[in-house]
């Protein structure tokens, strides 16, 4: 007992540690004649580790018979009295926490038969100004007693402030207000759930879809715009080296859907694509063709074919004005009648 009443009195690292029975430290029982003790077997218990082992010290080998058993004994009279100071705050708590469960019955028991019983008016009827009476209970949030909760309107102001939240008010729009906030003219933040429930017909509002979509969209753009900037960072590091000529800051994005577009695959396949559509069958070449040089006896075979036909007539040029005559069919007719 005395140990008990000086643990209480002066409260030690251990009995600030643990607050329950169950969470004590338990170290096993060594009696006094154990070998263990003794130096020549001597031997660490480990879950004691308020004390090392004496033999890990640096000058252990040079310590004479009687330092050394000096040192043992040290250790046991540490671990005897941590063994002492944990058993009687186990003791303490087991015998303590029967008779605070039982005082704490006793008073939530008391405060729950104390707590009047309020009329509570619901402002989400269907005529404004004349609620449904109810009888509701309301229970201190520090209570733990297992009382039916089914029923109960509270605001956060009356939450905080632990005060009964009564609806004596009529409806203001969707909004009910309750006493205590029309007092304090402040916002209720109570909302009545009847007037919430959409009907059959109306479809959900955006504001109340769910956010996933949202969400997905958001880590896209987030994802597009760090992987924009490490291919404009990357650019820049290689640019001065000459090296990644035809990256040109294309990195892989996240589509719509999620899915990774490659832009230098998009931009190839758009190529092939116009590339494609493009072809059409080839026309007349602009440029000079240029023929092989035939051999010795084709030139020959040409001179004399020259010189049988002759050359072509070179066309009639006016001096005065410069510009070529043609031939009218006066002048073929004469030709002919010549011939």
């Amino acid at each position: 007992m005395s140990t008990t009443a000086s643990s209480s009195k002066n409260p030690t690292a251990n009995s600030i540690l643990y607050k329950k029975a169950k969470d004590v430290k338990r170290l096993p029982t060594i009696p006094t004649l154990d070998a263990r003790r003794t130096l020549r077997r001597f031997k660490t218990v480990p879950e004691f580790t308020k004390r090392r082992d004496p033999r890990l010290h640096v000058d252990w080998a040079s310590f004479k018979d009687g330092e050394q058993e000096f040192m043992v004994n040290g250790y046991w009279a540490a671990y005897d009295e941590e063994y002492q100071e944990l058993e009687a705050l186990w003791l303490q708590l087991t015998r303590k926490e029967p008779q605070e469960e039982e005082k704490r019955k006793s008073e939530a028991e008391k405060k729950k038969k104390s707590k009047p019983v309020a009329p509570v008016v619901s402002g989400s009827g269907s005529k404004k100004g004349k609620g449904k009476e109810k009888e509701v209970q309301v229970i201190d949030s520090d209570s733990d007693s297992d009382t039916n909760t089914e029923f109960r309107e509270s605001c956060i102001g009356c939450e905080r402030a632990k005060l009964w939240c009564l609806f004596t008010h009529g409806t203001n729009g969707k909004k009910v207000a309750c006493d205590w906030c029309v007092e304090c003219k402040t916002n209720c933040t109570y909302w009545s759930l009847q007037n919430l429930m959409l009907p059959e017909d109306v479809p959900v509002p955006e504001e109340l879809q769910d956010t996933a979509h949202h969400g997905c969209t958001h880590v896209i753009e987030r994802y597009n715009h760090i992987a924009q900037m490490c291919g404009a960072q990357m650019k820049a590091i290689l640019s001065p080296y000459g090296l990644g000529k035809n990256f040109g800051g294309r990195v892989p994005l996240l589509n719509y859907h999620g899915g990774l577009d490659v832009p230098g695959e998009l931009e190839s396949g758009v190529k092939k694509r116009k590339a494609e559509e493009s072809v059409v069958e080839p026309g007349p070449s602009k440029r000079i063709r240029k023929d092989k040089e035939p051999e010795s006896g084709e030139k020959e075979v040409e001179k004399e074919v020259e010189k049988e036909v002759g050359p072509d007539p070179e066309p009639a040029v006016d001096k005065d004005k410069g510009k070529e005559k043609e031939p009218g069919p006066e002048g073929n007719g004469e030709e002919t009648m010549k011939e």
